[in-house]
């Protein structure tokens, strides 16, 4: 008898914490900015970053483990249809490279992704290059390949120090009158 009753009151108890449960308001879903407002925030986003991180390289004899590399975007810009402008500093191994080039960026609901297919990139190297890259939040990931290497690359997105951007600016406005001394 006293089974009974322990299995009924808890029963009652646990029909009574379901029956609340089931009567309180769902908590909301807050709404998925639209196309255009992830856009905006994408370029805000991208515009004068620093992605400092690094590059493994995948099938080789000796594995020497990841590899600094470090992009400086000066620049992004959405272009037509799902094409967008990366003006860019790249860092690595063999040295600098200033590049601008056209990517497509899908998009994996709020997730923005560079999708590289088969690109030539000249002043980085010759042969094609492969590339999927996502950004969430203050952090990057992705896989690459050029020609028939690749590997991963992941890193942060970081603000330039005031110094560096200062040192940017002085460099920058060195060649420029450099250029306009020389003509071009």
């Amino acid at each position: 008898m006293f089974r009974r009753v322990l299995w009924i009151g808890g029963f009652v108890i646990f029909s009574g914490l379901s029956a609340a449960a089931i009567a309180e308001e769902p908590t909301s879903i807050p709404a998925t900015p639209d196309q255009a407002t992830l856009e905006k925030e994408f370029i805000e986003k991208m515009t004068g970053i620093v992605m400092v991180g690094k590059f493994t390289i995948l099938d080789q004899p000796i594995d020497i483990g990841p590899r600094p590399d470090k992009y400086t975007i000066t620049k992004v810009e959405k272009k037509e249809g799902n094409n967008w402008l990366f003006v860019a500093k790249v860092e690595y191994d063999l040295g600098t490279y200033p590049v601008a080039v056209k990517v497509p960026v899908e998009w994996a609901g709020t997730t923005p992704v560079i999708t590289v297919t088969n690109m030539e990139i000249p002043l980085v190297g010759k042969g094609v290059f492969n590339a999927r890259v996502l950004f969430d939040g203050d952090r990057y990931a992705g896989t690459w390949s050029h020609d028939k290497v690749g590997g991963h690359m992941f890193g942060k997105l970081e603000k330039p120090k005031p110094e560096d951007a200062k040192k940017e600016e002085k460099a920058s406005e060195k060649k420029d009158g450099a250029d306009k001394k020389e003509g071009k």
